[in-house]
């Protein structure tokens, strides 16, 4: 025997207990889950003499150690572990909860005590709690950071973690995605903000100026792309922006790195583009405004015939900028997502794809739907924020569906694709909510379908 046991893994905190304590360890680790603090459980079922070289290999996986006894905090687990800590110079965070040393009062059976004592699983969770808001918890809670594991993009995805290939795994290896969730109070003032948003916004899609807009955006990232001596990275689109909340599972929360949203969709396009791009030779991105998409896909399959198309000049001029400085086998194509010139015939044994385009189409969609099933490519992507998708019971999610609304952003793209679905004019394969998004709003959500051919 080992003397101990580690039950239940926790990358915030390890709550070191025995005995029947260790039932309520498992219900304060559920409770302190709802405040986004990962905590583990270690039974130390033999406490003389305990397994020291374990114990210190276990709890070295955590940033901070609990001591959770039904006994005097003097002279038990929480002794044994401090003295332990102190002999081998580890300098962790340790709160000891247990009797207190001090004489006993009154009498009861083990609920009762366990209730004056502070040792039920609502006092224990609010001490720890507590603990961690204070520097003697070494960070307050709301420094606490979680971080995006691999098995949490594998549920955002809606798969296992086996169908994620390995390069995108060392893609997610390579970067900080580590956040921390707010305090109520920071949260208030999130929401607070989104509101005050919603209520002085502007601007309005859809609009004949916006093209002046679009075309003013695309000319300064094409002007800091030459002038960078063609950096990449002068690509990426101005909309995703820097050091701010983003959205994650209906709440709000602050990443470490600043360009956690944009390394975010990194990921996630190049998961979609691995998923469902393999197989066809020539790929065709509506809206592909400064290129940033079509040049990660340029390097992901440089065999393939890349098509970008957008309604701006700038956008053209920036795609065979691409092709002509990287030798790339791409070229640009003038076009307007509402008014589409049926000209432009897409080739054989291809797909298509759109990102953050169908929502600037203000619900008029149509004509472009109505040529991408003409046109019948064997596959069709759109990301595109879904009003159907979001939970209106839900305030971060209704935040979401007010700006949306109050942008004028498409509406009933989804629905009219299941319309066509019912009439069997095409197929849906998937359709995703991945619960992050930025700030305001949700753009990450995807549908991947096709026109049945000959329909």
């Amino acid at each position: 025997f080992n003397g101990l046991a580690l039950l239940k893994k926790g990358r915030d905190l390890i709550i070191i207990t025995t005995g029947v304590m260790v039932h309520s360890a498992f219900r304060v680790a559920d409770k302190l889950a709802e405040h986004s603090i990962d905590a583990g459980i270690i039974d130390l079922y033999r406490i003389k003499p305990v397994n020291e070289e374990l114990l210190l290999e276990l709890i070295d996986q955590s940033n901070r150690i609990v001591t959770l006894e039904e006994h005097s905090i003097v002279g038990g687990i929480g002794s044994a572990v401090s003295e332990l800590l102190v002999d081998r110079g580890k300098a962790l965070p340790l709160k000891r909860i247990g009797i207190p040393d001090k004489n006993s009062v009154g009498y009861g059976d083990r609920g009762w005590m366990h209730a004056f004592y502070g040792l039920d699983v609502d006092n224990i969770t609010r001490t720890i709690l507590d603990w961690c808001q204070t520097k003697g918890g070494s960070e307050p809670a709301s420094n606490t950071y979680s971080e995006l594991t691999l098995g949490d993009f594998a549920n955002l995805f809606g798969t296992d973690i086996d169908d994620i290939p390995q390069d995108c795994r060392e893609l997610i290896a390579q970067i900080d995605f580590r956040y921390r969730v707010f305090t109520e109070e920071e949260r208030d003032n999130v929401i607070l903000d989104v509101l005050k948003k919603i209520e002085t916004e502007r601007q309005s899609v859809g609009t004949p100026e916006r093209q002046v807009v679009w075309q003013r955006g695309w000319e300064e990232n094409l002007r800091d792309f030459v002038e960078s001596n063609y950096k990449l990275d002068k690509l990426a689109p101005r909309f995703i922006r820097f050091d701010e909340p983003v959205r994650l599972n209906r709440n709000y929360v602050m990443p470490l790195s600043p360009s956690f949203e944009l390394d975010y969709f990194r990921v996630l396009r190049f998961w979609l583009f691995r998923k469902y791009l393999r197989e066809y030779a020539h790929i065709y991105e509506f809206g592909c405004g400064t290129g940033f998409n079509l040049a990660a896909l340029a390097q992901l399959y440089p065999e393939k015939k890349l098509h970008g198309l957008d309604f701006v000049p700038a956008s053209l001029e920036l795609v065979n900028k691409l092709g002509e400085v990287y030798g790339w086998n791409i070229e640009g194509h003038l076009f307007n997502m509402v008014s589409p010139d049926n000209k432009l015939k897409i080739e054989a044994n291809s797909a298509v794809f759109t990102i953050g385009a169908i929502e600037q189409l203000a619900s008029n969609f149509e004509p472009y739907l109505q040529y991408i099933l003409e046109q019948s490519p064997e596959l069709c992507i759109d990301l595109v924020p879904t009003i159907e998708l979001y939970d209106e019971s839900n305030l971060v999610d209704y935040l979401a569906v007010k700006l949306h609304k109050k942008r004028g952003y498409t509406e009933n793209y989804l629905s009219r694709l299941k319309k066509l679905k019912a009439e069997n004019k095409i197929e849906i394969m998937e359709v995703r909510r991945p619960l992050l998004g930025s700030l305001y709003m949700e753009g990450y959500m995807y549908m991947v379908w096709k026109p049945k051919q000959g329909v």
